[in-house]
């Protein structure tokens, strides 16, 4: 294969859910790891070499989706956990919200067994980024005993307080 096919490949993997899934590794690492900074070269709209956008419609690539889970992660200000190695990588924040992210960079499914220490009381709403998905809403309710990760996607959970109404009579 040529230079040019490789290049070629290469951008399409940085955008896709490939991309996105080692990009949001990368982050929960980097939490994990003693690191003073890092920089993410480059988000220029037009450049072809930057993977959060698609040249040239400028749409957010799935690697975008990376940027935005870590942004809401990094909202919450309270780290709670990151933990890495192999081909599953996890991070958890807390501050409004109570947050678990995965990421699979292994390009088979897995399924999570999860088992979350303060979760009783609380729904969960969990978004997901794969192959057909773009970071969007696919469960909601009670936790679930595992989490089904397609090959190359992450999750959010997010964790919500049950809305328990009362009825009063008069």
């Amino acid at each position: 294969i040529g230079t040019e096919n490789r290049r070629t490949q290469y951008y399409i993997n940085y955008r896709s859910e490939k991309g996105a899934s080692h990009a949001a590794a990368s982050l929960y690492e980097m939490q994990r790891c003693p690191i003073d900074s890092a920089m993410y070269y480059d988000t220029q709209l037009w450049a072809e070499y930057g993977g959060l956008y698609h040249v040239p419609s400028l749409e957010p690539s799935k690697a975008y989706y990376a940027f935005k889970q870590f942004g809401e992660l990094y909202e919450q200000k309270n780290e709670c956990q990151s933990s890495g190695g192999g081909l599953i990588y996890t991070c958890a924040a807390s501050g409004k919200k109570k947050l678990l992210c995965i990421a699979n960079i292994n390009d088979g499914s897995e399924e999570i067994k999860l088992a979350v220490s303060g979760s009783g009381g609380h729904d969960v709403r969990i978004r997901t980024l794969n192959k057909n998905i773009d970071y969007e809403e696919t469960y909601r309710g009670a936790l679930p005993e595992t989490v089904a990760l397609d090959g190359y996607s992450f999750v959010t959970l997010e964790f919500e307080e049950k809305n328990e109404k009362h009825c009063q009579h008069r």
